[in-house]
């Protein structure tokens, strides 16, 4: 994913899951997957959309936390 959120397919998998390796040019930027449903949550809160489309709740996981690291 670059930084204005452009996403490219570097292997298709066997289910609808997602997975994002961090990039070293976006801070705070960490690896993650999500289902499709975690994945639209997440592509709506990056504009800072005042709500999710979401239909039903989505997954997430990020490894790794960047929290309060400079």
């Amino acid at each position: 994913m670059d930084v204005q959120g452009k996403m490219t397919v570097l292997r298709r998998g066997t289910n609808k899951s997602v997975c994002i390796p961090s990039n070293e040019n976006i801070v705070g930027h960490v690896d993650m997957c999500a289902d499709p449903m975690g994945m639209r949550w997440m592509m709506d809160a990056m504009p800072k959309k005042p709500k999710p489309s979401n239909t039903e709740p989505g997954l997430l996981y990020i490894k790794g936390d960047t929290h309060g690291q400079a």
